[in-house]
């Protein structure tokens, strides 16, 4: 079965044996909220990769969080690429070309890695790190795959055309609830109120923007 093999792939000490339910964020723990069981079971008619696509638009629904991911390293890489190549692919637009746009994604991947550990770190929650990049990363693939239509309605000109100014505001709408979904991603990784959160989502979007900004010259 293919959710054997992928299950096998991301760790080939299990299988699909019944499991307890669980949503405390462990390394494996979170591995039980998807109830892996015989292959016989009808429960696992749908395809892991379809609950898993799931999970993360109910992250950025605000009606799951990164307890509810599996704590791999597989679904982190995965994540971190497809956001690599999904958000390149959004602000090249902005940087003119497609290398300045890859390198400035890729720092961008770099800072969040690194302050998320750091914050984890210091807080006493490490071992909730590869479930909450995962949570960041694969929700961000979703709002990248959501912004690319939307950029053709984009017009930074506010004497644009009403379609152009449509767009702008949906954009804007986007990166705002980007913001919330970020927040609520961190209100749970480290059990802090949703508002808080939400503050540390904006300071890091503007710390990051800050950098990136500096030491990349937009088109």
């Amino acid at each position: 079965m293919r959710a054997e093999r992928l299950l096998r792939f991301v760790d080939p000490g299990r299988s699909l044996k019944p499991q307890p339910a669980v949503t405390c964020l462990t390394r494996w723990g979170p591995l039980y909220y998807f109830s892996f069981r015989s292959v016989n079971d009808p429960e696992l008619e749908d395809p892991l990769l379809g609950r898993l696509l799931n999970l993360f638009v109910d992250i950025c629904l605000l009606r799951a969080g990164p307890q509810d991911l599996p704590g791999s390293g597989f679904l982190l890489l995965l994540t971190v690429l497809l956001s690599l190549l999904t958000g390149t692919l959004v602000i090249v637009g902005t940087f003119g070309t497609l290398g300045a746009a890859l390198a400035a994604q890729m720092l961008d991947i770099l800072l969040l890695l690194g302050l998320l550990r750091l914050l984890l770190q210091l807080t006493g929650k490490s071992a909730r790190y590869q479930q909450t990049a995962s949570a960041l990363f694969g929700s961000g693939v979703l709002i990248n795959l959501v912004t690319m239509p939307l950029q053709l309605l984009y017009s930074g000109d506010p004497s644009g055309p009403a379609l152009g100014e449509m767009g702008t505001l949906f954009y804007l709408i986007i990166i705002v609830w980007a913001l919330v979904i970020v927040g609520h991603i961190i209100r749970h990784a480290l059990e802090i109120r949703l508002a808080a959160g939400i503050m540390l989502s904006l300071g890091y979007f503007l710390i990051a923007n800050y950098i990136i900004q500096t030491l990349f010259t937009a088109a």
